[in-house]
């Protein structure tokens, strides 16, 4: 999956689904694209929207094929072209009505819909499942598929934050390429620190824009913080924790001079670990197909996200599947033996780059064949959601006004704190309007 595409799914995704974006839509509906063939001889007939693209793109359309070759009871409509555009569409055919019968977004998005009421409550139709069950799941993964005490989603996959190094600098270094310092905060830092040589070479690198909000969530959570509180409906990143996130970002760059700053261009950290100016580097999981790593080819490193704070941690974006509120208890039923099918089969989207959130394929041996999903997948038992399932919870106020430009070198330390309550009463002030 492309940098571009998740820039936009992901730091984009509550304002392209938000409420006052679909009244702004209906006014001009978009003329919805053709759909996949399906099969006529179903007794059930899907038509699913999903925002997949890239490489997943194709393994998500393979377990489409998989689930339709299965069996006869149901056929999954699957519109390919979907993707593109995917946010406008959705919302313009939810605001005229015509929304699909199952289609994937992630947590805040699922949390705007139900709100919205365009979605069906599912916990009757998961509740005989033996697949779709909290047992199966993380809990901070099965926790955010429910919202104003009903399920209104199913899992799928994962995208946590991930490590890449280069094992040609490592081995410069006279550092084990294949043990990359990713379980202490002491170690991280001093590996980057050793990794470091003046301005030619650095031993990490904190991105001044995407995918800093990855980074930063991931960050916050190895700090023992959360950005947001739902039952209060605050934000809470002004705390010791979110303070101490932002102080130990700008120091890695202003401090300890292991990253450089301001680094722009299309995917720096990709192309820096390639060239070897960056020994490693945090993104998603979708760049394990980046040509940068491909070049690298057994060079590449992949490792879970470092340990920047006191403890183990790692923030995710995901993919979930949901029901439209106008299906009858067929189509819901329907929906739940695909989501069924796609997690039995989710090693194929694992490959792809995102990770499989179902504990037995996570526990497969199938899986940990792939030494650097393997590696990706560890960091689910730990993981926590980037964003929480509310659907007013917006972030520009923290990334825009404070993060981003802390990491610019446009803030001081010393008016960290001030800015972040700043932000932190516009984000509380949207959410309790």
């Amino acid at each position: 999956m492309s940098h571009g595409t998740h820039r936009q799914r992901w730091t984009l995704r509550t304002r392209l689904i938000g409420s006052a974006l679909i009244a702004a839509v209906v006014a001009s509906v978009c003329v919805l694209p053709a759909a996949h063939a399906q099969r006529s001889h179903a007794g059930t007939t899907l038509t699913l929207w999903a925002p997949y693209s890239g490489p997943d793109r194709n393994a998500f359309i393979s377990i489409v094929d998989g689930f339709n070759k299965s069996q006869n009871a149901v056929a999954v409509n699957y519109d390919q072209q979907s993707e593109t555009g995917y946010g406008d569409k959705l919302t313009a055919a939810l605001a005229a009505g015509k929304g699909p019968n199952i289609w994937i977004g992630d947590n805040v998005q699922m949390s705007t819909w139900a709100n919205q009421k365009v979605l069906s409550p599912m916990e009757k139709y998961i509740k005989a499942s033996k697949i779709l069950t909290p047992k199966n799941f993380a809990p901070k993964v099965w926790g955010i598929t429910k919202f104003g005490g009903h399920q209104y989603s199913m899992p799928l996959d994962a995208l946590p934050m991930t490590m890449y190094y280069n094992k040609k600098v490592f081995r410069a270094a006279k550092l084990n390429p294949n043990k990359p310092p990713t379980t202490t905060q002491k170690s991280f830092l001093a590996t980057a620190k050793k990794l470091t040589k003046g301005s030619n070479q650095y031993g990490f690198f904190v991105p001044s824009a995407w995918p800093i909000f990855l980074l930063y969530y991931s960050t916050l959570t190895q700090f023992g913080g959360k950005p947001f509180n739902v039952k209060t409906k605050t934000a809470t990143f002004n705390n010791a924790a979110g303070l101490n996130t932002l102080k130990a970002l700008y120091n890695l760059v202003y401090k300890n001079k292991v990253s450089p700053a301001n680094v722009g261009g299309t995917d720096p950290d990709m192309s820096g670990v390639a060239t070897g100016r960056m020994a490693m580097v945090v993104d998603g999981p979708w760049q394990l197909g980046h040509p940068s790593i491909k070049a690298l080819g057994a060079d590449a490193g992949v490792a879970p996200f470092p340990q920047i704070g006191p403890k183990k941690g790692v923030a995710f974006y995901s993919h979930y599947l949901v029901s439209y509120s106008k299906n009858s208890a067929a189509e819901n039923k329907a929906a739940v033996k695909f989501a069924e099918y796609f997690n039995k089969h989710s090693l194929l989207i694992g490959k792809a780059g995102d990770v499989p959130m179902y504990k037995p394929v996570l526990a497969s041996s199938a899986l940990k064949k792939d030494k650097k999903l393997a590696a990706i997948g560890s960091m689910m038992k730990y993981a926590s959601p980037a964003a929480p399932t509310f659907q007013k919870y917006v972030d520009g106020p923290l990334f825009n006004d404070v993060v981003i430009p802390a990491l610019q070198g446009k803030l001081e330390p010393s008016a960290f704190k001030s800015k972040l309550d700043a932000a932190a009463q516009k984000v509380t002030q949207t959410a309790q309007s």
